[in-house]
């Protein structure tokens, strides 16, 4: 709703997308404060990321009512527009980690061959034109060039999250889903000024603003504790979810040579050969990770059956004792209820044969005493 009233109230659109920015910012603070996550300095730092842009905002608006124009380029305000990368990259970053028990590299690797895939159609059609322009500064090309490097670094970030997070959690939907939408805008962006026809106002406006609002709905849902939670490992799983990730990261590569030849562009071949260098060297170490853990999965199962083999021999070494100490208390029972039945049998018997005796011989006694 918000987001089609900044279309629809066009004289204020600056102070009503100023006010969605700052309301992000305070849901993100407020939904900290509710919900009590295990890092709340990762949602902090992203609020941060936020407030920065909305600073960045806040100036650009004050320069355009006071002079009249834009803010020249580069500008002090680009250095705080560039603050929204490190710092919401790193806010992620820590509720990655706050919810690893061991440091997972596997993930850290495919998150930068994504990002590295990602990296050539930024070279190709964002970062190389301004490289490669001499009517540019110094300053021109750098600042020109930071905004895509930094995309770069957030699509890590984001590939590492959709990796190693539950995506069964809405704040993870809403999380990835505002980091998405913050990428594509700022790649329409830089596409639209690099064709001078970017007007305040645009419709990619409404990317950025449908990004502060769904980061504050990942901040506000309950399910935001998850995403700083310790979670099962699951380094050397191969999901896929992460297959068809790297699957289309492998793809980038020949789409953007395609996208070229169909543009008539020249493709930059160094940057090719490097891209391929990168993404081989990453590749070789991502697969030295999972040999070493299919070793280590192994070595723990060889370990668990030698334990095994050495708990059944101790059962049947004990079951073998068992039988030895049951075969001695039968015997002992046995012998011992032959005893009880001789002893039953003979002194018992041999007292009655005595008594009838005795009183076979008193009773003739009585019989001689009578005659």
């Amino acid at each position: 709703m918000a987001t089609g009233l900044y279309f629809l109230l066009e004289p204020v659109q600056a102070p009503l997308y100023s006010a969605i920015g700052l309301l992000c910012v305070a849901a993100i603070v407020l939904g900290v404060r509710r919900n009590r996550p295990l890092c709340p300095a990762g949602w902090y730092l992203i609020a941060a990321g936020q407030a920065a842009t909305l600073l960045g905002d806040l100036l650009w608006y004050v320069h355009e009512f006071r002079y009249g124009v834009a803010p020249p380029f580069p500008s002090p305000i680009d250095g705080v527009y560039l603050l929204t990368y490190p710092l919401t990259a790193r806010g992620v970053v820590m509720l990655i980690r706050s919810g690893s028990r061991e440091r997972d590299n596997g993930s850290l690797i495919d998150g930068l061959i994504v990002a590295t895939s990602m990296g050539l159609p930024a070279w190709a059609f964002l970062i190389s034109p301004y490289a490669y322009d001499q009517s540019l500064t110094v300053a021109d090309q750098l600042v020109s060039m930071a905004y895509p490097l930094m995309d770069i670094m957030l699509v890590a970030v984001a590939a590492r999250v959709m990796l190693v997070r539950d995506p069964r959690a809405p704040a993870f939907s809403f999380l990835v889903a505002g980091m998405l939408l913050w990428l594509g805008s700022d790649i329409a962006y830089a596409l639209l000024v690099f064709e001078g026809t970017y007007q305040s106002g645009h419709g990619i406006d409404a990317g950025w603003l449908l990004a502060y609002v769904v980061l504050a709905a990942a901040a506000l849902h309950p399910s935001m504790r998850s995403l700083s939670a310790p979670s099962p490992e699951r380094e050397g799983r191969i999901t896929g979810r992460r297959i068809a990730l790297l699957g289309a990261a492998a793809l980038v590569g020949p789409c953007v040579l395609g996208v070229q030849e169909l543009r008539g562009e020249q493709a930059d071949a160094a940057a090719l050969v490097a891209a391929a260098l990168v993404l081989f060297s990453l590749v070789l170490l991502r697969m030295a990770g999972l040999v070493r853990h299919v070793e280590a999965n192994a070595r723990e199962l060889n370990l668990q059956g030698e334990t095994l083999a050495q708990t059944v021999a101790t059962l049947r070494s004990t079951e073998a004792e068992r039988k030895v100490l049951l075969d001695k208390v039968l015997r002992a029972a046995e012998e011992e209820r032959i005893r009880f039945a001789a002893e039953l049998h003979d002194r018992p018997i041999q007292q009655l044969t005595s008594l009838s005796y005795d009183l076979e011989f008193a009773r003739l006694r009585l019989e001689q005493g009578r005659g």
